[in-house]
């Protein structure tokens, strides 16, 4: 479990680390890599350097919702 605390006026930032690597059910449609996480609905890119995400694209609806490079 994870208890974020964050103030009544501002905002926090976490990161969030994997303490070992775990196997991927073999049923999943899932793809992850260092900066791309993506199924058959979604795939989300993540900037190298700050973590954000720079591009996050709807496959069912081809279309981006984020678009790298015009953030």
């Amino acid at each position: 479990a994870f208890d974020a605390e964050v103030p009544a006026m501002g905002y926090a930032t976490y990161r969030l680390f994997a303490e070992k690597e775990s196997a991927m059910p073999q049923n999943s449609d899932i793809s992850v890599t260092e900066r791309c996480l993506e199924n058959s609905k979604i795939r989300v890119v993540f900037d190298e350097k700050t973590g954000d995400i720079c591009e996050l694209y709807d496959k069912e609806d081809k279309k981006y919702i984020i678009e790298e490079g015009k953030t």
